[in-house]
């Protein structure tokens, strides 16, 4: 099943044999070659190699001697690996009777996975162009704490992860094109525009299975949503945002 597929990607350690087996699913979901199964019991996290040394994102701080180009493709390397599992994680963990998903659902979330491996391999082709690699760097943990704290609910998960992890990688996505511009870093910077780019139709299949969740629950959207943000970030969303990618 697509569940058990998911489940056993989530649980890899290694990030090259999560990308590779998630373009690999997702072909074989659009063939038609898997099926919907019931929901996986999976652990709170996925699973990692022994580098990079994830740390509290308020500890990371900027590492010396290393280039502004290879601290971003990293960041963002570790980024889209922790999407990709999230992804996987959602569409393995959470019950499809319970919450009425339909082909569409899963359509969708395994058109995101597939984009999230696409960009961790041409991130990961990036760094090994400029001699770098995946786990020199540290990295921050935010990303999977966020899938960990909204484990218990799928419209939680996809108000935190497409609908505010992803918009916020939109919002930063312009500066950082201008920034590897400036930088003579062109390629990095064709790179980072389109994963921007896919990004906005990942947002916009977080919405729609949101607004889906909340029409079982006869709640609104807005509402909804706003309960949700305030819930796990109390202090609120930090700018700037950039509203006209959004």
């Amino acid at each position: 099943s697509i569940q058990a597929v998911g489940a056993m990607i989530v649980c890899a350690s290694s990030p090259v044999f999560k990308m590779t087996q998630t373009r690999i699913a997702a072909n074989l979901w659009r063939e038609g070659k898997l099926v919907i199964g019931s929901h996986e019991n999976l652990p709170d996290y996925p699973g990692r190699p022994e580098k990079p040394l994830l740390m509290d994102a308020r500890k990371l701080k900027r590492p010396s001697g290393v280039s502004h180009e290879i601290e971003m493709l990293h960041s963002l390397a570790h980024i889209e690996l922790g999407a990709m599992d999230n992804y996987w994680d959602t569409i393995a963990r959470f019950d499809p009777e319970k919450y009425q998903l339909s082909n569409d659902y899963f359509d969708d979330l395994v058109t995101v996975a597939d984009d999230e491996a696409r960009h961790f391999g041409w991130l990961l082709s990036a760094l090994h162009r400029v001699k770098a690699d995946y786990g020199d760097l540290p990295a921050h943990k935010a990303l999977l704490e966020h899938a960990v704290n909204t484990k218990g609910d799928l419209l939680e998960r996809l108000a935190i992860i497409p609908l505010v992890q992803e918009a916020r990688g939109i919002d930063s996505g312009s500066r950082l094109v201008h920034k590897m511009h400036s930088a003579g870093a062109k390629e990095t910077a064709r790179i980072v525009q389109n994963i921007v780019t896919e990004e906005s139709g990942h947002v916009a299949a977080g919405m729609k299975w949101f607004k889906y969740i909340c029409s079982q629950r006869n709640v609104d959207h807005v509402q909804q949503f706003r309960q949700i943000v305030l819930k796990h970030f109390p202090k609120g969303l930090p700018g700037p945002f950039d509203e006209e990618a959004r």
